[in-house]
């Protein structure tokens, strides 16, 4: 569920004509599906959603970008605010495999913008992803202390 993403998604088709293929590779069959349109070369751009070392990262790092043709680019939106860490291989940072990093708030910027081509894009803010009542808040009771995205990091505090 990512309201701003799916937003931004929709703003791309409706405004610029971008056709988006989802594929679910948690599904069965679905990673072969992704794979063979990939290497027909029926896509020039395949975006992954993920964080790293999730199934995503993972099927794009050992699969897709290793033998999709030259032509194809390749980009991740981390679903996260981890800094990429290190292949345990080469060493070399996992975003570094992408030709494109895409974020979604400026204040990831620091962390992403290593990547060469690192870009801030999808932050659309969506009615849906707080007030959902559409009433005035002002009237409302209060109904939790904190709201937190992502994971527990000490400069969130959440005191």
């Amino acid at each position: 569920h990512d309201p701003g993403f799916r937003g931004a998604m929709r703003l791309l088709h409706l405004h610029h004509k971008l056709d988006a293929v989802w594929f679910n590779i948690a599904k069965e069959g679905v990673s072969q599906q992704l794979e063979q349109s990939v290497k027909d070369g029926n896509f020039a751009f395949v975006l992954s959603k993920g964080c790293w070392h999730t199934p995503s990262d993972k099927f794009m790092r050992s699969t897709i970008i290793p033998n999709k043709p030259r032509n194809v680019k390749t980009g991740i939106f981390p679903a996260c605010s981890s800094p990429p860490p290190n292949d345990e291989v080469t060493g070399v940072r996992l975003d570094m495999a992408y030709d494109v990093l895409f974020y979604d708030k400026l204040w990831l910027e620091p962390t992403f913008s290593v990547h060469p081509f690192s870009v801030h894009a999808f932050g659309v803010d969506s009615p849906n992803t707080f007030n959902t009542s559409g009433l005035d808040w002002a009237e409302q009771p209060k109904v939790f202390d904190y709201v937190s995205v992502g994971m527990f990091a000490p400069w969130k505090r959440h005191e």
